[in-house]
């Protein structure tokens, strides 16, 4: 998986990519001040032809792990997505 997003003032432009050989299911974070109100996200673009919307969530008490380093918690924002095997999706706000 590749995830990254481009933000703009208060809307972040979200780019998924499944690089792999299975369809993924799982979740991708995202910018938690701006999404600290849960907001719908849209497909614009996907080169299997999906469309759909998912909303944003927030996690009150996430789990980073870090090399080398003791995990740490903290809230965090994320997008549920679901993705076919070398699939892209971008996602923007409604």
């Amino acid at each position: 998986m590749v995830a990254f997003s481009r933000i703009l003032s208060d809307r972040e432009v979200l780019v998924v990519a499944n690089t792999g050989a299975q369809r993924f299911s799982g979740a991708v974070l995202m910018d938690r001040d701006i999404n600290a109100t849960p907001r719908r996200m849209t497909i614009v673009y996907s080169n299997r032809d999906s469309a759909g919307e998912s909303a944003t969530r927030l996690i009150p008490t996430a789990n980073f792990f870090h090399a080398d380093q003791p995990v740490t918690q903290g809230p965090a924002a994320a997008l549920d997505v679901t993705l076919e095997a070398n699939e892209v999706k971008v996602f923007v706000p409604v």
